[in-house]
């Protein structure tokens, strides 16, 4: 069965099916739709004022070069949009760019710059289940309850032990500082191994020095 996919047509016909798929499987374009009459959805989502007309005629009308026709839905009409090539196309890499960016997970973990061997293993373990998943891994070091984080050369030992144990398995992104005195934290972000960030960019294997204070990643 068919699907709605545009909003604006739900509130005029609540009742039409969607003659193609979200993915763009099944579309029917130009000749291949299979009516003979069909109705042009403008751009502002309104009706043209004609009305059905000949999709032959209306093919003879466009550039077919630059644009095509495409069936959206079918009902009591058949309702089409004249699309732009070009745009079409940059519309479909954008969608696809939403769809990966929504399949991606973040896990989040703690570690306590006083931290046991056998607890620190145990955290390793935790991320490295991640990152075979294809997980982003953000690591907060943190103070326990009260206390003041260590001298900086003893965090950044803890942190570059943590990035070694895991280098075969991920990169380091970002490293930074937030909060003052016993809230003071430090937030490391870590990507897959041959994983590309959002924007299409490589993450890096260079540790990266703990700036005095600086954001939260994003």
């Amino acid at each position: 069965m068919f699907r709605i996919l545009n909003r604006d047509l739900r509130h005029v016909f609540p009742h039409i099916r969607l003659a193609t798929s979200q993915a763009g499987a099944n579309r029917l374009i130009n000749s291949k739709i299979p009516h003979q009459y069909v109705t042009v959805v403008q751009s502002d989502g309104k009706l043209s004022d004609d009305g059905p007309v000949r999709l032959a005629s209306l093919l003879r009308q466009i550039d077919q070069t630059t644009e095509f026709i495409e069936l959206v839905s079918t009902g009591d009409k058949a309702l089409v949009k004249i699309r732009n090539k070009k745009q079409a196309i940059q519309q479909e890499k954008e969608l696809k760019k939403k769809r990966v960016a929504s399949r991606v997970v973040t896990k989040e973990l703690q570690l306590s710059w006083v931290i046991s061997k056998g607890d620190l293993a145990h955290k390793l373990a935790q991320a490295r289940q991640y990152f075979q998943k294809g997980h982003l891994v953000t690591i907060q070091f943190i103070a326990k309850q009260g206390q003041l984080p260590p001298p900086p050369a003893d965090c950044q030992r803890l942190i570059d032990q943590v990035h070694e144990t895991l280098a075969d398995v991920a990169t380091m992104h970002r490293v930074a500082n937030a909060g003052k005195g016993v809230t003071t934290r430090t937030i490391a972000q870590f990507f897959p191994r041959e994983e590309k960030r959002p924007g299409g960019s490589t993450t890096t294997t260079t540790s990266q020095a703990l700036p005095d204070d600086g954001p939260l990643p994003s």
